[in-house]
């Protein structure tokens, strides 16, 4: 299959996607979740937080995953609102 994105591009984000996946799979073992409850403003604040850290050079291990795990968050939320 040809992508429109370049492929090394691609499989970074192929790699990326599984690195969010099985984060949440161990946020869940440690007996985080329902995050599809979680208040927006929490999720920003944590959002928040972690990017501060990325910005200042800090960032922790699994700051840029959790970032965009929030987000998927907020998108899910959005997309499902009643």
């Amino acid at each position: 299959m040809k992508y429109l994105i370049d492929s090394k591009l691609h499989a970074s984000l192929i790699s990326f996607t599984e690195r969010m996946k099985s984060r949440l799979v161990e946020k869940e073992q440690q007996g985080f979740s329902r995050w599809e409850t979680w208040k927006q403003v929490y999720l920003r604040q944590r959002m928040h937080t972690k990017m501060k850290r990325v910005l200042a050079g800090t960032q922790k291990k699994n700051d840029l995953v959790d970032i965009a795990n929030f987000c998927l968050f907020l998108q899910y939320q959005n997309d499902n609102k009643e």
